[in-house]
């Protein structure tokens, strides 16, 4: 995610037009996005829009650096099929003077009423994440744009969920020989649907740090305070649509970011590689770092974790064991929000064991099987699963289709807070990931998941991709 220099020029603000004018829209220079030709003139009755194009040009084989070589930086599209004039703004989302326009762009656009609003990204998992959280804390209102994504990156967990496959698919493809137009063109006659957006919130002790490899030094280095960049950054937030996790997923992440290659395929060997390496050595388990899981209250609070009515789990099920408690020593803690993970569309909820992860389970109503429900990325709710051993981890990578030892914790509505131990007088190393993207943690505090927002997300109605786990909820044309 480091800055690096842009590929073209600073562009000036697209004008907005609201209502289009046609004599306006004739005099300027339109690109047509639908096979048949648009006509300038026979414009009667065209909705305004306004598209924001964000592309990372180094995620996964550097499509988007080839995009962004040959795009105008602001262009005008005309799409007949769905009646839509737009003006489109192009990006260099990782260059920090395009970064500041897009958002100072994206901050103008979200108050001009009766305007359709779309924001494309051109990358992978982890630039998606990375956009949502610049918003939030510019103050930008997500849930007043329409989010679309191209599948540009090496995993796409989030746009396979989406229906627009991966990088090497057809619609990837299509939008690397055709062009940004094709994908409006697309995106424009896509349905839309409600998508749950959760925030992740990390401390650290007063001794502690979050380190993550550097693009461009290729080590791991500690991230600075944003407002004291002599001093670590010890408090930070996030925002999710896949996936997170504490244990291994991370660890092999740290080591295959050292190693990523500008090929996405080679990325997989050796992500490979680097999981078959960090199994051969030995691995540190969920107990030794995690502490116990609490459900907070709606605003946030917590009671104490020895209320049985808030508490998930111990992790030591020795020190009481009248209270529920996370039995055998997993390797890896998930919060799914999505029915993706691993690069793949997988129904991981729906085919995961359940019922011996707990001493005591059903406790709470939100750990009894009997409550749980198929799992969507737009029920506001959030899966909880653990991963039992290296066999596991390492046969997943070889079968798409393992299930074995993977164990359904929890699904809930409510934040979720994992406390870590604080009683040790070594360093307490954790490795995290969320949506493809890798830290390690020194000496945390605690982690807590909580519900976002809903945003408005494109899916391609006609893939059996497309999916949520139980249907799709359609988010109605208000314009």
């Amino acid at each position: 995610m480091n800055p690096t220099t842009s590929f073209s020029s600073s562009p000036p603000p697209p004008v907005i037009l609201t209502p289009v004018d046609q004599d306006t829209v004739s005099q300027l220079p339109v690109k047509t996005v639908s096979a048949a030709k648009v006509e300038t003139n026979v414009v009667p009755d065209l909705r305004k829009a306004n598209v924001v194009v964000l592309l990372n040009p180094f995620s996964g084989s550097r499509y988007g650096a080839e995009l962004l070589k040959r795009t105008e930086k602001t262009e005008v599209y005309v799409s007949e099929e769905d009646r839509t004039y737009a003006d489109v703004a192009v990006f260099d989302w990782t260059d920090d003077d395009d970064r500041k326009q897009a958002i100072e762009l994206m901050s103008r656009l979200q108050q001009v009423p009766n305007l359709k609003r779309y924001i494309v990204v051109g990358s992978g998992d982890g630039t998606a994440g990375w956009v949502f959280e610049l918003l939030a804390r510019h103050g930008i209102d997500k849930t007043k744009f329409t989010f679309s994504a191209i599948p540009f990156g090496s995993g796409c967990d989030f746009h396979r969920v989406l229906g627009w496959g991966g990088p090497g698919g057809t619609f990837a493809s299509e939008v690397r020989s055709l062009g940004i137009e094709h994908a409006l063109d697309v995106f424009f006659e896509a349905e839309v649907v409600p998508l749950d957006v959760w925030k992740l919130e990390l401390q650290m002790r007063e001794n502690g740090a979050i380190r993550r490899v550097s693009d461009i030094t290729k080590k791991l280095e500690i991230l600075p305070d944003e407002q004291q960049p002599s001093l670590p950054l010890r408090h930070t937030t996030m925002r999710m649509t896949n996936y997170a996790s504490i244990g291994l997923m991370g660890k092999v992440g740290i080591g295959f970011d050292g190693k990523r290659t500008k090929d996405r395929r080679l990325n997989r060997l050796v992500y490979a590689w680097e999981s078959f390496k960090t199994l051969m050595r030995p691995v540190t388990g969920i107990r030794t770092v995690l502490h116990s899981a609490e459900l907070l209250h709606n605003d946030g609070t917590s009671s104490t974790t020895t209320n049985v009515s808030d508490l998930l789990f111990l992790t030591d099920h020795q020190v009481d064991t009248s209270m529920p408690a996370l039995l055998g020593n997993p390797l890896e803690i998930v919060f799914m929000n999505i029915p993706g993970i691993w690069g793949r569309a997988l129904d991981i909820w729906g085919d995961a064991h359940d019922g011996s992860a707990f001493l005591h389970p059903g406790h709470i109503p939100d750990t009894d099987p009997r409550t749980w429900t198929p799992q969507t990325f737009q029920d506001r709710k959030l899966e909880l699963f653990s991963l039992e051993g290296k066999v596991d981890f390492l046969a997943r990578q070889i079968h798409p289709n393992f299930r074995r030892n993977l164990h359904r914790i929890c699904q809930t509505s409510r934040a979720i807070k994992l406390n870590f131990r604080q009683d040790r007088q070594e360093d307490v190393i954790v490795h995290f990931m969320t949506d493809g993207e890798f830290f390690q943690l020194v000496n945390p505090l605690y982690l807590i998941v909580s519900f976002d927002d809903q945003i408005s997300v494109t899916v391609n109605k006609e893939s059996k991709l497309a999916t949520t786990g139980a249907g799709l909820s359609r988010v109605p044309d208000v314009y």
